[in-house]
């Protein structure tokens, strides 16, 4: 591969950053010495890092691949804690235990906790991880994605030709909405205690669960910014998947001009910029996991208050904050909002540096370097 070319603005798509990086740069060494690296399958999306740096120490080889190594390791653990394909992490524990069980986490994992547990409060639970069932239910869970698609929950309908489910069962809605009370989720100790009362329909028994990857990537973002500029990297990019990303600041030590998805042409050219420097961004919206059914399109951010699919004339939410967990946490949570209450809230949150939200009709933007 070629060398890096030393650029001064880059435009990157959200939607194509992770799979497409090589658009945006001309090469992947510098004297042989490794400068990105993508990690795979962390919480079903991909990780890319990118670090600007040239010459010097710093891209001797030693160091570089620690650092890289470094990452892997940290990626792997939060993998371990948080993933819910994990049969051994503390989620799935979690989510095994019976009503007033309780599980011993990780102190990683009571940090990750309380930051939910703050966003969910300060959202007044727009941002909710107890919504897996209803996640599932409504026919997006990782499952639903797969090739042969297999029913084994009652509640589980056929995946219709085109990608979409059938509807389901008003009691399935309204079991599941109790179960999606994140409030009775307490840690006391270093115990996670599951409070909420099971719920049963059709003669199954079912007890809340949770998911934390709606605020994990964006912590994990943060872990890798801390270790890339351990090793005195001041100038990089990094990606998890399509909606968590932290960007630091070009070589010529000037922001990136980050390109949003369109949400009504999420496969073409972004319809609006944002720059960024030393800040975390995260995207959320209507486009993507999604299936449309009798002319009506339903999507993966549930509105836990009404079991189904939030009703939201938001297509998708970019907000850039000093917290990459917080940023990821609040990007689901405004569409959940409706833009509105979205505004409100984002205008009056020391946290966000500024946003752009995309509506049907018009763009409301809050922007600030």
């Amino acid at each position: 591969m070629s060398k890096y070319a030393k650029v001064i603005k880059m435009k990157i798509s959200l939607v194509f950053l992770a799979c497409f990086c090589f658009v945006f740069c001309n090469g992947c060494t510098v004297n042989n010495v490794e400068k990105d690296r993508l990690y795979f399958d962390f919480f079903g999306t991909t990780v890319y890092v990118n670090i600007y740096d040239t010459g010097g120490f710093f891209w001797q080889k030693q160091t570089a691949d620690k650092c890289f190594n470094e990452i892997e390791g940290v990626l792997l653990d939060l993998s371990r804690d948080f993933s819910c394909e994990s049969e051994d992490s503390f989620v799935n524990k979690f989510n095994n235990l019976s009503s007033g069980e309780s599980v011993l986490v990780s102190e990683q994992f009571q940090a990750v906790f309380d930051l939910a547990k703050s966003a969910y409060e300060e959202t007044d639970g727009a941002f909710n991880p107890a919504v897996k069932y209803l996640v599932d239910l409504w026919g997006f869970s990782k499952r639903h994605s797969e090739i042969e698609f297999v029913k084994t929950e009652n509640y589980d309908r056929d995946r219709n030709s085109d990608g979409s489910f059938n509807l389901p069962d008003s009691e399935y809605i309204t079991a599941f909405k109790s179960l999606a009370d994140f409030s009775k989720v307490t840690l006391e100790n270093g115990y996670l205690i599951k409070n909420c009362e099971s719920v049963m329909v059709n003669g199954a028994v079912y007890n809340q669960k949770i998911d934390l990857s709606g605020i994990v990537k964006g912590y994990a973002s943060e872990k890798i910014k801390e270790i890339i500029e351990s090793y005195g990297y001041k100038h990089f990019y990094l990606s998890i998947g399509t909606s968590s990303m932290y960007l630091s600041t070009t070589l010529k030590n000037e922001p990136f001009d980050l390109g949003i998805t369109d949400p009504k042409n999420p496969t073409g050219a972004p319809n609006k910029s944002i720059l960024v420097e030393n800040a975390f961004v995260s995207t959320s919206g209507t486009y993507q996991n999604c299936y449309t059914l009798s002319g009506k399109t339903y999507h993966h951010i549930i509105n836990s208050k009404t079991g189904e699919p939030c009703e939201t004339d938001i297509l998708s939410a970019t907000i850039k904050s000093s917290s990459g967990a917080l940023s990821d946490a609040f990007s689901t949570a405004v569409m959940v909002m409706g833009v509105d209450s979205a505004l409100e809230f984002l205008d009056n949150n020391e946290q966000v540096i500024s946003y752009v939200l995309i509506c049907n009709d018009i763009v409301y933007e809050k922007l600030a370097c």
